[in-house]
């Protein structure tokens, strides 16, 4: 299938994929024909689909790229994508953590205004007061 097509499937931009080739996420198979147009299979667009859901839970290009990387090569055990997940999980109870204080600054800094706007910025940004 041309980008076009699966661009439209996958939801992701002609210029994204194009950068995923590039940086070596996805790769394409030479092709047979003569055509100056590159053909993109269904394993290429599953690929696209995979990394669309990655990135939902996090995962950045740097690690999809080692997964996918040590994946085709044979070397990521059912224990290596389990320890993946759980650093992942981590990672994101930490940002949870740090997004609760922050909602917890900004909620406290609202209640504390009467109505002038320098005193909201400093009880926000005064991180002793949380």
């Amino acid at each position: 299938m041309q980008i076009g097509r699966l661009a439209s499937e996958t939801g992701f931009s002609r210029d994204t994929i194009r950068y995923y080739e590039k940086i070596g996420l996805i790769g394409l198979k030479p092709s047979n024909g003569h055509s100056s147009y590159k053909d993109y299979g269904e394993d290429i667009k599953e690929k696209l689909l995979t990394i669309k859901q990655l990135k939902t839970f996090g995962f950045t290009l740097r690690e999809m790229k080692w997964m996918f990387s040590y994946e085709s090569a044979g070397l990521l055990s059912c224990q290596d994508m389990t320890t993946v997940a759980d650093k992942k999980i981590a990672e994101i109870d930490e940002q949870i953590k740090r997004l609760s204080l922050v909602r917890k600054r900004l909620v406290k800094g609202i209640k504390e205004c009467d109505g002038d706007c320098d005193e909201v910025l400093t009880n926000i940004a005064d991180r002793t007061n949380c």
